[in-house]
């Protein structure tokens, strides 16, 4: 099996949607020898933030000299940033290798009530097929939907996260801040010890209920580690002892949040990184697509905030680093659209709505209505948008780039084009 025809047979899998329950997960796993078994998990959930913080528990293991493991859902730029050890992509022959191994115990689940595997849960057999592989002592997981029914929460973690909690996939995972954080907090394991960052009180609570009836130790987020500013710097407070100038200030709250998230979870799990070696992990783990900028004139931000906590976030941090001149959005099915263009509307800056190429895209007609209920523009692609925003911002302004992670690769390709530069190389890992 070629690459090419890896993909194509996972990407036949899309037509079976979400189907969230763990029983054709743990049959899949079973048929292809447990290769679940025997790293040490720490298994992200959340609303946002969880992918940061997964890039950040692998570059800082990576820089300890950990064999360790990433998964991550969804991908920006390309298929292959899913499944990663120590901070590369799965390699094309492995990927296909591995994807004809395990194409037999789908077929074969097919046959059963169960039915056959969904393509998340093919891909995240595939990873745990990798790691084996690679003989990973550590495996950073994020979760895919939800946590208590997503197909990585077959594992047994050595420590369960919980970043921060919002609404969202609201069809899936509930109405209301407890019932999402009843969800996520699906991942705690009895004895596994737990890292709480939901910024929400309720989903807090939800969290120390669920740690508690377990009888899990749990660390939170301001009171048994946190980021704070020092002299111009992000410093990571931990327990009494403050890891100083770990981040530059330019890093934002989130990503000092995200970074102070990971490295009390290695704390807890054992690992005792070095100041240098978190600061070198953290600067080398900055995970794509989340506040993402590009050096060009106007500068410009990607990031993959496609809720309402997320926008509101990203512009708080965006407008801190300077005024803001244009944003490019579009969105993917499942989330607040309608909601989150509103809100950048009332920015008061200029707005286009605009479709893009990709299966789990809003349509034209759907995107091109949002934008007029909120009463913003719509440009037909998103290289159009692009080139109206670079048209409309000022030099010393931002464009911000936003709404869905799927929109990202489209976009940086057309932005790199508008400026006469290559494209080849330019979404690979450094």
């Amino acid at each position: 099996m070629t690459y090419e025809e890896a993909l194509d047979y996972v990407s036949s899998l899309q037509h079976r949607g979400w189907r969230l329950g763990l029983d054709r997960m743990e049959r899949l796993v079973a048929d292809l020898g447990s290769p679940h078994v025997g790293p040490r998990f720490f298994h992200v959930a959340g609303t946002n933030g969880k992918g940061s913080v997964t890039s950040f528990i692998q570059s800082i293991l990576t820089e300890m000299g950990v064999s360790v493991g990433g998964y991550f859902s969804p991908y920006v730029y390309d298929f292959r940033e899913r499944i990663q050890h120590r901070r590369r992509w799965i390699e094309k022959e492995a990927f296909a290798r591995l994807t004809e191994a395990a194409v037999p115990a789908a077929r074969a689940l097919e046959e059963t009530e169960l039915g056959g595997p969904t393509e998340f849960e093919f891909k995240t057999a595939v990873g745990f097929l990798y790691w084996r592989e690679k003989a990973c002592e550590a495996v950073a997981l994020e979760v895919g939907l939800g946590g208590r029914l997503d197909a990585t929460n077959v594992v047994h973690p050595a420590v369960s996260i919980l970043t921060r909690i919002a609404l969202d996939h609201q069809e899936h995972l509930g109405d209301t801040i407890p019932a999402i954080a009843r969800e996520k907090a699906g991942i705690i394991k009895p004895g596994a010890p737990v890292i709480s960052a939901t910024g929400d009180p309720e989903a807090t609570a939800v969290v120390r209920e669920v740690a508690d009836r377990f009888g899990c130790p749990i660390l939170e987020l301001g009171s048994g580690f946190e980021p704070l500013e020092r002299d111009g710097a992000w410093t990571i407070r931990l327990g009494n002892v403050e890891l100083r100038d770990v981040l530059p200030m330019a890093a934002g709250r989130i990503a000092a949040t995200n970074a102070a998230v990971a490295v009390a979870a290695l704390d807890v799990a054992g690992y005792r990184p070095t100041p240098d070696q978190i600061r070198a992990g953290l600067a080398n783990g900055m995970p794509p697509g989340r506040m993402e900028r590009l050096g060009t004139a106007p500068p410009i931000v990607l990031d993959g905030a496609h809720n309402l906590d997320a926008i509101r976030a990203v512009i708080e941090e965006v407008s801190a680093a300077g005024p803001l001149g244009a944003v490019v959005w579009s969105a993917a099915t499942g989330h607040n659209a309608g909601q989150v263009l509103q809100t950048l509307a009332e920015l008061r800056v200029s707005v286009i709505a605009v479709p893009m190429s990709h299966p789990r895209a809003l349509g034209r007609e759907e995107v091109a209505e949002l934008a007029r209920t909120a009463g913003v523009d719509f440009a037909e692609s998103v290289a159009e948008g692009i080139a109206i925003a670079l048209r409309t911002a000022k030099k010393s302004e931002q464009i911000l780039v936003t709404g869905s992670f799927y929109l990202l690769a489209e976009a940086k390709r057309a932005i790199l084009e508008a400026a006469g530069l290559d494209t080849e190389g330019a979404f690979e890992p450094a």
